[in-house]
């Protein structure tokens, strides 16, 4: 995978080139290229003397058109920025910050409050200064995950990781001066990196929503349309709800989905073209897409993760290290090449424990995938979370799948309760329908060691703050039941 120039240095161009073209779009108005430059330097202006190799910035907004702005600013002054959501109790943003090593914070009047005495509340711009020289090895931003597999870690990518990202990126969804695309993601999501950048990378307009449109999905269609959109970049949940909804645009072409396992196949007729993505933090975004999911014939499984990016190494590698090359066998997901990130931000002995010096650079994502009989990808689960019942090992999205073909339902969900022998499956799902025919529906498909022992319909399924259905509040409530 290949580059010619890194991210701020094309967007310094076009600022350039094209003053006037938009950067920027939606109910805030429309900020131009130059305008996007010029108050970039301004904001890096404000943060001041940084201390130490590899500096972060934190940016925590609400969703905004200044978040760009202050993200690229921070580049400009030589840090990488460092995405908080304001939503985190105080306690973990704490734990960030400090772990980060993080002195200086983007952020506004109205959340200043929410962070620790110490650090240095940037809410203004200041005079202008020249940007620091571009280097490909210098981060680019650190983000922290979401913790699902265990404690979050601040993971550090480089620009030289993101510009080879945007360069595939912006060829396979011919993104060019014209395009617009949409920014959904959560501010604090690996995902907001494509949202942003890919739009800015080839000179096209970000579309900025407010964060009340995501709810609804009638009013995302409508964001879409009324802005131009021509690509959206979304995470499953939020489009497996506007499938399920039935609610399109009329200007969106391609869409892009991924962050979970993907449960729903749009039709053969849906107006946009659907592309399933798959990769962690630790790899830059992405390092998989399937073809166009409209153009499958085979529905009967889940929607598959697809083939590897350019510049990206894929191998399936079993208990004993051995490399899987058959279909159908399923073994760990190891991930090499341009797009593995730099490791964990102060965790060094964790970084040697998934991340090989190389070359080439390898990441252990601890993802149980297999090879299918096309030769793309399929995603099983992770590692440490395979599910046996009663002697079968039993895949809980194969099951979310035929519950969200059950009329009445938007969205399902399908988790393991206990351990060893008395494990047992419990779902829940969002939607209008009576549990008792959901069940009825599944005995029709599944075997009966695969039915939930329990099933709630919920009005709406919890989120995490990374727009991710939040399976350990519904398990949690379990409990309290």
């Amino acid at each position: 995978m290949k580059y010619a120039k890194l991210v701020p240095q094309l967007i310094e161009g076009w600022a350039t080139t094209r003053p006037d073209a938009p950067a920027l779009v939606g109910p805030h108005g429309v900020t131009t290229y130059a305008e996007l430059w010029e108050q970039a330097t301004a904001w890096a202006g404000a943060i001041g003397e940084l201390a130490g190799p590899d500096p972060v910035v934190g940016v925590m907004r609400s969703r905004d058109a200044l978040i760009p702005v202050v993200q690229l600013a921070a580049w400009m002054a030589g840090a990488a920025y460092l995405p908080l959501d304001p939503s985190l109790p105080r306690g973990r943003l704490e734990t960030i910050l400090r772990e980060a090593g993080c002195r200086a914070v983007f952020t506004t009047d109205e959340l200043r409050h929410l962070l620790p005495d110490h650090i240095v509340t940037i809410t203004r711009p200041a005079a202008a200064i020249a940007p620091m020289p571009w280097d490909p090895e210098r981060l680019a931003y650190v983000i922290y995950t979401s913790g699902s597999t265990g404690t979050p870690k601040g993971v550090e990518i480089e620009h030289r990781n993101l510009a080879a990202l945007m360069h595939w990126y912006r060829d396979f969804y011919t993104l060019g001066q014209d395009s617009r695309t949409s920014m959904f993601s959560n501010v604090a999501f690996d995902c907001l990196v494509v949202d942003v950048w890919a739009a800015l990378h080839a000179g096209g307009a970000v579309a900025v929503p407010e964060q009340s449109v995501l709810s609804d999905p009638h009013e995302m269609a409508r964001f879409l349309d009324e802005f131009g959109v021509q690509h959206s970049n979304m995470p499953t949940a939020m489009f497996e709800r506007l499938l399920a909804a039935g609610v399109q645009s009329t200007t969106v072409r391609t869409i892009e989905t991924g962050s979970e396992q993907l449960r729903s196949w749009p039709a053969p007729d849906y107006p946009a073209a659907v592309y399933n993505a798959y990769g962690p933090t630790e790899a830059t975004v992405q390092v998989t897409i399937t073809g166009d999911l409209r153009t499958y014939r085979q529905r009967n499984s889940l929607p598959p993760l697809g083939r590897p990016l350019p510049g990206v190494e894929i191998a399936l590698v079993d208990s004993s290290g051995t490399t899987i090359t058959e279909p159908g066998r399923s073994g760990e997901l190891v991930i090499s090449g341009d797009l593995v990130g730099r490791g964990y931000r102060n965790r060094p002995e964790l970084t040697l424990v998934v991340f090989t010096a190389g070359p080439p650079r390898a990441y252990r994502t601890g993802d149980l995938c297999r090879w299918n009989a096309d030769g793309e990808l399929e995603y099983l689960g992770r590692i440490d979370d395979q599910v046996q019942l009663t002697g079968y090992r039993v895949e809980p999205g194969e099951i979310e799948q035929q519950m969200m073909r059950v009329p009445g339902v938007r969205l399902a969900v399908v988790a393991p309760v206990g351990e060893g022998t008395s494990v047992s499956l419990h779902a829940w799902v969002e939607g209008e329908i009576e549990p008792e025919k959901l069940t009825a529906a599944l005995r029709e498909n599944l075997p009966e060691y695969m039915v939930p022992v329990t099933l709630k319909v919920l009005d709406q399924l919890p989120m995490t703050v990374n727009g991710k259905i939040d399976r350990r509040e519904l398990v949690a409530a379990l409990g309290t039941v």
